[in-house]
């Protein structure tokens, strides 16, 4: 039997013109189920190409269906959970080094009031204000992340040279932000700047955290078929060979994200010359060609 469909099918496939095949999908409910059908029509023609009749093929596809929409509700479910989970790292870990800051600048404050140098305190105290509202924001973001409500969309550049004034102003570490007016016109389009900003927010991180007395500078350029993001530091830098022994440096969320947004992912440092991370991408803005 089998033999013998195969002849059929070689000896159709010799009369079947599969230029002007039509493929067409087909639904039909019922009270409990839907199936689906692919209805396949092709051109037979005989030995001079001359139109002799037509093929109608009536495929039952409702079990692929059923499984491709299950893998897609699969992968978007994982995409969720990697994403909260990245989220609820990174909550855990900005609570730690807030509540420790608070705990430090608290200390201060009550040891500057001990001994009546009430213009420190009062300095200490408005720097400790400054960063408890950055964070107040920073959380009521993350919080909305988990749940899945979108932040409210900003002006990319914008919002990224206010997060870095507050940063600056916080710990008292210059940063200068450079974008080059050959980028791209909508770069970056809203999904990967959501990206770009917490990127940028982890890389600061580790520089108050890593760096030492230092100056940053960030740069988005366009080069020739990319753009380049960079973020330097001058400070105390390390061997990137470490890396992979110490996992203080937190750079491994830096990395996914990266990944996420289809951007390749450098880094570069040396112990005294500071660090450099670079990240390259491609140029266009539609998100569909980054790897989301």
């Amino acid at each position: 039997m089998a033999s013998i469909v195969m002849k059929c099918r070689t000896l159709l496939s010799m009369f079947i013109k599969n230029d002007d095949t039509q493929l067409e999908e087909v639904f039909y409910d019922t009270d409990d189920n839907r199936f689906v059908y692919e209805i396949g029509q092709y051109q037979l023609l005989d030995i001079k190409d001359i139109k002799v009749g037509q093929l109608v093929i009536v495929n039952d596809i409702t079990e692929k269906k059923k499984t491709e929409e299950k893998n897609i509700h699969q992968q978007r479910a994982l995409s969720v959970m990697q994403e909260r989970e990245r989220v609820s790292r990174e909550l855990h870990d900005g609570l730690a080094q807030v509540l420790g800051y608070y705990n430090t600048q608290a200390q201060a404050i009550g040891e500057y009031l001990n001994q009546a140098e009430y213009d420190s305190a009062r300095q200490h105290l408005e720097r400790l204000i400054l960063v408890a509202q950055d964070h107040h924001g920073k959380i009521r973001e993350q919080i909305a992340d988990i749940r899945g409500i979108p932040a409210v969309n900003k002006n990319f550049s914008a919002a990224l040279k206010q997060h870095v004034d507050i940063f600056s102003k916080k710990y008292n570490i210059p940063v200068t932000i450079l974008f080059d007016n050959k980028l791209p016109q909508n770069f970056p389009h809203d999904e990967i700047a959501i990206e770009l900003s917490k990127i940028v927010q982890e890389a600061l991180s580790n520089v108050q955290k890593h760096a030492g007395d230092c100056q940053v500078s960030i740069t988005f350029q366009k080069k020739q078929d990319f753009v380049e993001f960079r973020i330097n530091d001058t400070g105390r830098g390390f061997n990137p060979d470490d890396i992979g022994n110490n996992s203080g440096y937190g750079l491994d969320i830096i990395h996914e994200r990266a990944a996420s947004i289809g951007a390749s992912y450098t880094i570069e440092s040396e112990p005294g010359k500071g660090t450099t991370i670079i990240l390259r991408m491609d140029n266009k803005s539609d998100p569909e060609n980054y790897n989301c």
